[in-house]
């Protein structure tokens, strides 16, 4: 219990000194899919830059398929695999990737519980957004990318938040 409160201590320390960048994000179709990230990187000029960006949390914050709103740091949703992200052009996500960067076929969120008959994964790749029960019942799904806006720094403590929870997933 004290080697897990140690690490989980330098991992806030550590994550804490380092500010990232929030966006919004919501599927292109109808827009009835929300949510925020908090990535690595600095906004240049309020812009984030081309490159490549790793998601530190996610949350959905609106959902018409049956997506439970939460977050990752809220302990309602987890990433499946080391780090997620996605490479940025300056105006819109032109790869998604996983588990550090291995598969470039997108990646998946997936909800902590399991609801019978109620969607626990979102996925999202280049040209598709789904909303899927059980890894093979599709509630929603479109063939377009979906939607990202950087809003603004995510502060410190958002990411020192977040570095605790993930430290329990891993």
């Amino acid at each position: 219990m004290r080697v897990l409160l140690v690490i989980l201590i330098l991992i806030v320390t550590c994550t804490a000194a380092q500010a990232g960048i929030q966006w919004t994000w919501t599927n292109a179709g109808t827009g009835t899919e929300q949510g925020t990230f908090i990535t690595s990187g600095v906004l240049v000029d309020d812009q984030a830059p081309a490159g490549n960006y790793t998601i530190y949390d996610y949350s959905i914050t609106a959902s018409a398929w049956g997506l439970e709103i939460g977050s990752v740091s809220g302990g309602e949703y987890y990433i499946s695999q080391p780090d997620i992200g996605f490479v940025w052009d300056g105006a819109a996500p032109t790869t998604f990737w996983r588990s550090s960067g291995v598969y470039l076929n997108g990646f998946w969120l997936w909800a902590t519980t399991y609801t019978p008959g109620q969607p626990d994964m979102l996925g999202m790749n280049v040209e598709w957004l789904a909303v899927v029960e059980d890894d093979e019942v599709d509630h929603y799904g479109e063939d377009l990318t979906p939607v990202f806006t950087p809003t603004g720094t995510a502060t410190p403590n958002e990411r020192a938040t977040f570095g605790a929870v993930k430290a329990l997933f891993r």
